[in-house]
């Protein structure tokens, strides 16, 4: 039997049900930086199409060496619901 770690967080116990909304957090966040991102953007005084462009860049720059997540499909989405709140 191994020994236990003399520092407990280096061996975090996090319950499986809590794992399994990892990822759906993370997707949240990412739309919630999306709104974020375009709500300054709006206030700047760029246009929607500005926005989206700028948007994906930055997504594609924050994942250059990985593949988009699955929320960059949403972009145009999440910019037309802050857009619309103008």
């Amino acid at each position: 039997m191994a020994q236990p770690s003399p520092f407990d967080w280096l061996d975090p116990t996090i319950p499986d049900d809590y794992k399994g909304t990892f990822s759906e957090k993370g997707k949240e966040m990412q739309r919630r930086e999306i709104r974020e991102r375009t709500a300054v953007l709006m206030r700047l005084g760029h246009s929607r199409e500005e926005a989206i462009a700028r948007c994906r860049q930055n997504m594609y720059w924050e994942h250059d060496l990985h593949r988009q997540p699955s929320v960059f499909n949403d972009i145009e989405q999440l910019v037309d619901e802050v857009y619309s709140r103008k």
